[in-house]
């Protein structure tokens, strides 16, 4: 990065990759572009901020990524000189995709407690397998070992540790995780610590890191590490819950979602209807927890499967329905409402048939703020206009098509056909009039047509 580049930067100030992404370019005299937090989840709107602004740099998730790609956005025309790819898995489809572009495409990890990048590797083409996630970057140490805290050999599955001097110190407040997740090297006897990671990673033959899922109950959604004991407790918090587990499913259109399970006691006071005791329970946890964090579905049962040795069986658990996550209310109407719950379905990858209700929420049925930009994409495509902001804040699909209409019949007063006049002679023909054998005169343009200028109106004039 050089003076005269521009860095777009998308993410809040309070997630760990706005350090670098402000820091580094202030650094060197670039330019820090901020993004609209009202478009920030728009594919189109980060498209063409990232072509108008020049923009050299910019981080992205792999669905925004794919996202984009989907709108049918070109990466190769524009003036990158590298894209980051970030805080998921990056899918070996989307890598390949991304590797023919004009810029490396760099892969990075690195959890809050490293200071964000702690390993790197740039994409190349025709990959078979899974993305490596790379190599350490100066300064960072990597550790894979086995339960004994013992070097695993290449090819072999270990758990990651990380350590160097951008290793932070612990947890302000919470000494015990700090002592858990915070260890002494056993490779050192000088003090030095290394940070457990939870990830499970292996060596390849190339001498890089292959990222391979978690060792605990610790989770990733859209892009936010959760301990899923933290949502557990809080359910469990609640006077009607005798015990509850929280587990991250895996949502049919990719990705995951948290679903909720939870026992009563046996009285029953107050959970004679499961559905109302669900709604109860996401309103509960609301109030205490960020929205990321809130369960998409919770599901009453009778009581937890369990193991032999007596622990809970999350295998058993009965398979969460997103389908009947649907208020029953009325059916959308055409076009708008019908566009948009079609889209809804493809979006949610809900059968064909599933019903869905106007009051039905994106939300509720297992959308994020990432599957929302894709609807905002398939909505402008079938010629129905929301932002992402708007998918994220009003989430039903009888709110959002009200909008949409509203937006398009501005859109058309806006743009009404003016009343035909005429004009006199151009020039040319003015001075060629009156000339011998003159019979008569043309001249061909291209125009931008308003919409309400059809054929007939046109043929009229």
């Amino acid at each position: 990065m050089s003076e005269g580049d521009v860095l777009f930067h998308k993410t809040s100030v309070a997630f760990d990759p706005a350090i670098p992404e402000m820091a580094w370019p202030l650094c060197v005299g670039a330019t820090v572009r901020l993004a609209d937090p009202e478009n920030d989840r728009d594919a189109l709107y980060l498209a063409k901020t990232l072509q108008e602004h020049q923009t050299a740099f910019v981080d992205l998730v792999p669905t925004v990524a794919q996202a984009m790609l989907d709108t049918g956005v070109e990466f190769r025309d524009m003036a990158l000189k590298t894209l980051f790819i970030g805080a998921e898995a990056f899918p070996t489809s989307l890598a390949n995709t991304l590797s023919n572009i004009n810029c490396p495409v760099w892969n990075t990890y690195g959890p809050t407690e490293a200071t964000v990048e702690a390993i790197a590797t740039t994409v190349h083409p025709n990959l078979e397998s899974t993305v490596p996630i790379g190599r350490p970057v100066a300064n960072t140490t990597v550790r894979v070992l086995d339960s004994w805290l013992r070097p695993v050999p290449t090819g072999v599955i270990g758990e990651l540790y990380l350590g160097g001097i951008q290793l932070a110190d612990g947890y302000v407040g919470r000494h015990g995780l700090t002592a858990e997740r915070f260890i002494a090297d056993p490779d050192t006897h000088d003090g030095s610590r290394l940070y457990r990671t939870g990830d499970l990673v292996k060596w390849n033959n190339t001498g890089q890191l292959e990222y391979l899922g978690r060792a605990d109950d610790q989770v990733k959604i859209r892009g936010y590490r959760i301990e899923v004991d933290e949502i557990r407790t809080i359910i469990e918090d609640h006077h009607q819950v005798s015990s509850a587990a929280v587990i991250a499913a895996d949502h049919p259109a990719g990705g995951k979602y948290l679903a909720a399970y939870y026992t009563t006691d046996t009285d029953g006071q107050g959970t004679s209807a499961p559905t109302s005791m669900d709604e109860t329970l996401r309103s509960f946890t609301a109030d205490r927890l960020p929205e990321y964090m809130v369960p998409t579905v919770f599901i009453r049962i009778d009581s937890f499967p369990t193991t032999p040795n007596g622990k809970l069986d999350r295998r058993a658990l009965p398979a969460p329905d997103l389908s009947g996550l649907s208020t029953g209310g009325r059916a959308p109407e055409p076009d708008t409402e019908q566009t948009l719950a079609t889209i809804f379905r493809d979006v949610l990858n809900l059968d064909a048939d599933t019903a869905l209700s106007v009051d039905d929420d994106f939300f509720r049925l297992g959308g994020d703020s990432i599957l929302s930009i894709q609807v905002v994409a398939r909505a402008k495509r079938s010629g129905v206009t929301v932002t992402a902001a708007e998918v994220f804040t009003t989430r039903t699909i009888a709110g959002l098509a009200t909008l949409a209409d509203a937006r398009a019949g501005q859109e058309r007063e806006d743009t009404a056909l003016d009343d035909v006049s005429s004009v006199g002679l151009w020039p040319i023909a003015a001075q060629t009039i009156n000339n011998p054998g003159f019979g008569s005169f043309a001249q061909s343009f291209a125009y931008t047509k308003p919409p309400e200028l059809t054929s007939e109106v046109l043929h009229n004039v």
